[in-house]
């Protein structure tokens, strides 16, 4: 089945351990204004740095006269139970 992704401009979330390897990609879901996006991802036992990656593609050539995509607040939480260095 097709994604709404594979018609319309999209956005990849993407979490990176500290050699660029990636650990886990999410898409958005579906949202007319993409106003607020929350994603939750344990990060596996000895990892103790991570990148996030934002990628926006426009999956077409059609009306990509715009601005695009702006990010911000950005937060990221660490479980204080769940120890992120050895």
């Amino acid at each position: 089945m097709a994604s709404w992704s594979d018609f319309f401009d999209a956005i990849f979330v993407s979490i990176l351990d500290e050699d660029n390897n990636v650990l886990y990609t999410e898409t958005p879901p579906e949202s007319p204004d993409w106003s607020f996006y929350s994603m939750l991802y344990q990060v596996p036992p000895g990892i103790s740095k991570i990148k996030l990656e934002f990628y926006f593609d426009t999956m077409d050539g059609l009306f990509n006269n715009y601005p695009g995509v702006f990010i911000d607040n950005v937060e990221v939480y660490r479980n204080p139970a769940v120890p992120l260095s050895n």
